[in-house]
């Protein structure tokens, strides 16, 4: 059983592709909110990151979490 955890809307990534991060650890810094229209908070003009939660390959709900 495999957990991995997507995460898009970063412009810097500070961690390796299978690399192990601690809880709390950073691993990116978010993109600024005047680059990618498709990330912004509705109304806000804020960056919003989008996370996916991922169990054997197969998108899990976030909820239980």
């Amino acid at each position: 059983m495999a957990y991995h955890v997507v995460i898009a809307g970063m412009e810097q990534v500070s961690v390796n592709i299978g690399q192990f991060a601690r809880m709390g650890e950073p691993v990116a810094t978010m993109v600024s909110a005047a680059r990618d229209g498709s990330i912004l908070g509705r109304g806000y003009g804020q960056a919003v990151p989008y996370i996916e939660l991922r169990k054997d390959n197969t998108p899990i709900a976030p909820g239980p979490w």
